[in-house]
């Protein structure tokens, strides 16, 4: 009959907690045992944190760049870092927004965005650059404008806002633009900002049926012309409204250029955001790619991820671990690479939760064997055998030794 040894190793046996991987384990003999041939391990139990990012700075794929045309119509590039963390595509798509509204790189409609709003009929008349509207006192008569209240409709150019009251029904507004605007319905914003309708020029989403992801970007239309791609009340975020200013100034020409976002090099070897959306480049590379003197016609472009199509393929990677190997010192499992392999575990838990093993079949493995051994290592590694960072190093691996009788 078999000697028995139960062995459990916990965050106590954890030794490299200092550099945050906390994927070494180390279990001391003491004292030192005998291990004849015919010793057998196997893994009786194990309970371990889903605790590893999907995106971080050790993996080294948490950089975020896009271009986005400026006031001078040239490319400026901003690069942001996304927080360590195990993300959706849908989450970056969020952070990708979060980072396009800082930079005030949208554009918003202040139709319902306000406390107060209200529809009337007037005309706007410009002589030289003073600007007059006047509101219909025949159709509106009971309507009275404070200064500040926003002005749209259509043909209203974006930003009309009331500057002064000249009489009854006559009013002093904002506006560049040598326009007749007669008897035109028109509607009035007052009060607070609540929140606007928001459309961003860049979004990230998944294809399934494809089983890719995509890239989307809206191409940018001259400031004029705003309202009549997107709809009434549009405009650029330009500081009013309470919005902030689009960053770098908005593309005077517009309507010819689109935002793009900038994939590194990329293979089936690099470990990149690209890798993780699914795009590969042999060097670094603009999405969409045609990007500059785009036609009138093309009002928007989705362009799909291409590593499926790569010289060796690779699937956009939405987790770069799929799967764990546990390999330990003494091992000798001579019919597999890496010979030291003592267990292979699937993810079946969602991140922030225990993966919890139980063996179904006895697999044991055998044991090199040896004279006063004094102890071994276990390391934690993802599918391809790299070292799985883990930050919490709060486990529990039950490990069985079974050493054969003597004769």
């Amino acid at each position: 009959m078999n000697t028995t040894f139960s062995l459990v190793l916990n965050s106590t046996n954890v030794i490299n907690k200092q550099s945050q991987q906390n994927n070494i384990l180390q279990y001391n003999f003491n004292p030192p045992i005998d291990l004849p041939k015919g010793t057998l391990m196997n893994i009786s139990q194990l309970i371990l944190p889903y605790s590893w990012y999907s995106i971080s700075d050790v993996i080294g794929n948490n950089t975020l760049t896009y271009r986005m045309p400026n006031s001078a119509n040239t490319f400026v590039t901003y690069n942001t870092t996304i927080p360590n963390g195990t993300w959706t595509v849908s989450d970056l798509n969020t952070f990708l927004q979060q980072t396009l509204k800082s930079n005030g790189h949208y554009f918003y409609s202040n139709i319902g965005t306000y406390g107060t709003q209200f529809q009337f009929v007037g005309s706007i008349s410009t002589v030289t650059t003073t600007s007059t509207l006047t509101v219909s006192n025949t159709q509106s008569p009971s309507v009275q404008l404070i200064i500040g209240t926003s002005i749209n409709g259509y043909n209203v150019p974006a930003n009309t806002v009331v500057l002064t009251q000249t009489g009854n029904y006559t009013y002093t507004v904002t506006n560049s633009a040598s326009l007749t605007i007669t008897s035109a319905p028109m509607y009035g914003s007052q009060g607070s900002e609540i929140l606007p309708n928001i459309i961003y020029p860049l979004s990230i989403q998944t294809n399934i049926p494809q089983y890719v992801n995509t890239i989307t970007a809206l191409t940018l239309p001259t400031s004029d012309n705003i309202q009549n791609i997107f709809g009434a009340g549009f405009t650029y975020a330009n500081g009013a409204d309470n919005q902030p200013s689009w960053t770098g100034g908005y593309p005077t020409s517009g309507g010819n250029k689109c935002p793009t976002i900038t994939i590194p090099i990329t293979n089936s070897t690099t470990k990149t955001l690209g890798n993780f959306l699914g795009f590969a480049n042999v060097a670094a590379a603009n999405y969409p790619t045609t990007n500059s003197s785009l036609a009138a016609t093309v009002l928007t472009q989705t362009v799909n991820g291409n590593s499926l199509q790569a010289p060796i393929p690779f699937p956009a990677l939405g987790s770069s671990v799929n799967g764990i190997n546990i390999r330990c010192s003494l091992i000798n499992n001579g019919c597999t690479v890496p010979s030291d392999l003592l267990e292979t575990i699937g993810i079946t838990s969602p991140f922030g939760s225990n993966i919890v093993f139980l063996p179904v079949s006895d697999d044991a493995v055998s044991v090199n064997p040896q004279k006063n051994c004094t102890g071994f290592y276990l390391y934690l590694c993802d599918q391809n055998f790299n070292p799985l960072p883990c930050n919490d190093p709060n486990m529990l691996i039950s490990i069985i030794l079974r050493l054969p009788d003597k004769k």
